[in-house]
């Protein structure tokens, strides 16, 4: 068995520094890998406040947040059809599909100011002001002249906007809603059209912003592989709960000793690392409450009920995973003593390390093969994809802090679908093939809300690489997948920052990619002082 593992460990590190050395090459020649934008969250920020001193509006009393965003129906429409590059060359007549959003709030009000800058060139595309009174009305040729003015200022000189809608309020205050289209002969891309809105309350033009209309053909397509998307995610945590159900009744069927201390701190690791992940995103979910029309009393009172809800599932999420690991830790006992080394081996610190060495090496075996993949995916087979900021460092309340969200992943994912799931199935099933394949599944079902489209493509990703992960874990034990996991979502997330412009966040995106070698040196350092003698030692 050893000359066995010291065989695949000699292909294992040649795989891996072929596997460097194509991704090395693969992400300098993809032009999406380094893309930054000339406008970051400051400037935003900055070009925001200049915007409304500008208007006389003085927000020093004013909160604010600040989130990347994107018209997703725009940009699906675009890389659906091929049209995407002809949007970035040609420029047509185009406001930009990504954009920052900042808006500045007043607590105890409906006070806010909302403004749309564009990332590139630090232009405001949008921008709105809401809750605040207005004295004197406006006639409708006045609102008309007052919208047509708006326009002119966003770059549309010519082209009377209509007349959509107009109310009255209690104090006879009447609000005008105009749109304008821009014509085919100015914008241009396939059946997707640019529409302009202006709003004008009273004597003031209270928003000026635009939309794009996608095909409703395409609308009724992108609802669909939605409704697939949640269905299929669904499905996942329902059956990821049964492998709970069967966790839990498995932990007190098996008689093997369970590894209570090792399984606790890597629960606590699992909640903790679930709390700061979500919690960290609270500015993304301030965005949806201002889009839902709320004030700033009902911020306060929505982050009270985020903290609350998020400790509660942090509890669970970190409770489930130790049910996972105890019962997992027992049953590797009765299938394979080396799947798992337990806390007190007297060689566990020297396994630890070998695990994470050969992780790193197994990381760009997986991010190689993932690129080829995606790379056949798009030439091949029409896959496409859609921005998505919700998992931006740009849109995190501490962005610094976001790839730790790659040792959250590699540590609950690892323990729920290798470490249980698949020793699991290799006890009762024999077949390592079914052992990996079923937990592979489960796990690529619940990759299925990710903006990939068609919408099958991630499960069809990720049951392949569950079932290769799988396998490496039956042949190198789960530290080794554990590390390997952690080290390639690091490297993704490590990305924004090795590529941010600045020393500092150069300097953070190095620091998370060695951050697996610090925890695998640091916690093999740990000597365990209780090693039981006679303790049986399986080969390495």
């Amino acid at each position: 068995m050893r000359n066995g593992k010291s065989i695949k460990d000699r292909y294992l590190w040649i795989a891996g520094i072929v596997g460097l050395l194509i991704f090395l090459v693969m992400t300098w020649f993809d032009p999406t890998v380094r893309q930054t934008y000339a406008v970051d969250h400051a400037g935003a920020q900055a070009k925001a406040v200049a915007f409304w001193k500008q208007q006389g509006v003085d927000l020093h009393a004013y909160e604010s947040t600040v989130v990347m965003d994107s018209d997703q129906l725009a940009d699906g429409y675009l890389g659906k059809y091929g049209l995407q590059e002809k949007f970035d060359l040609e420029g047509l007549r185009a406001e930009p599909i990504v954009y920052w959003t900042v808006t500045y709030y007043k607590q105890q009000s409906h006070d806010k100011y909302v403004t749309r800058i564009d990332p590139d060139t630090g232009q405001i595309v949008t921008w709105q002001r809401g809750g605040q009174a207005v004295e004197h009305d406006s006639d409708e040729a006045g609102a008309l002249q007052k919208a047509q003015q708006a326009l002119q200022t966003q770059g549309v000189e010519q082209g009377a906007p209509t007349l959509k809608t107009r109310t009255v309020d209690d104090h006879f205050i009447h609000t005008y809603t105009f749109e304008y289209q821009i014509p085919s002969s100015e914008f241009a891309l396939g059946d997707m059209q640019l529409l302009y809105h202006v709003e004008v309350k009273g004597d003031t033009v209270s928003e000026v912003s635009y939309s794009y209309l996608t095909p409703t053909e395409f609308q009724t397509w992108h609802s669909t592989q939605e409704k697939i998307g949640m269905v299929l995610t669904g499905l996942s945590l329902l059956l990821t709960f049964v492998l709970f159900v069967l966790a839990f009744i498995f932990l007190f069927l098996v008689k093997q000793k369970k590894p209570w201390w090792s399984s606790l701190w890597l629960g606590l690791v699992v909640t903790g690392l679930f709390a700061l992940s979500n919690l960290n995103e609270w500015p993304t979910l301030q965005q949806k409450f201002f889009e839902a029309g709320s004030s700033g009393v009902s911020l306060s009172i929505g982050l009270v009920v985020v903290i609350l809800i998020v400790a509660i599932l942090s509890v669970l999420m970190g409770g489930a995973s130790y049910v996972m690991i105890l019962t997992g830790g027992a049953l590797v006992k009765e299938v394979d003593l080396t799947l798992w080394t337990p806390w007190r081996h007297p060689e566990w610190g020297t396994r630890l390390r070998r695990a994470m060495w050969r992780g790193f090496a197994l990381c760009f075996i997986w991010l190689t093969l993932q690129n080829l993949f995606y790379w056949v995916a798009q030439h091949v087979f029409g896959v496409w994809f859609e921005n998505d900021f919700s998992m931006s460092p740009s849109n995190m309340w501490f962005p610094l802090l976001m790839p730790l969200m790659a040792w959250l992943a590699g540590v609950q994912e690892e323990t729920t679908y290798r470490l249980f799931g698949v020793t699991f199935f290799k006890k009762y099933w024999k077949s390592s093939f079914l052992a990996c394949l079923l937990p592979a599944m489960i796990w690529a079902l619940g990759h299925s809300m990710y903006p990939i489209y068609p919408v099958y493509t991630r499960f069809i990703e990720l049951t392949l690489f569950g079932l290769l992960i799988g396998y490496c874990y039956l042949w190198w034990g789960f530290e080794t997948v554990l590390f390997a996991h952690v080290a390639f979502d690091a490297v993704q997330m490590a990305m924004p920052f090795l590529f941010g412009g600045n020393g500092k966040e150069l300097a953070v995106g190095i620091l998370y990619l060695l951050l697996p070698i610090g925890v695998g040196y640091g916690l093999s350092l740990v000597k365990s002082t209780n090693a039981r003698e006679g303790i049986k030692i399986p080969p390495l």
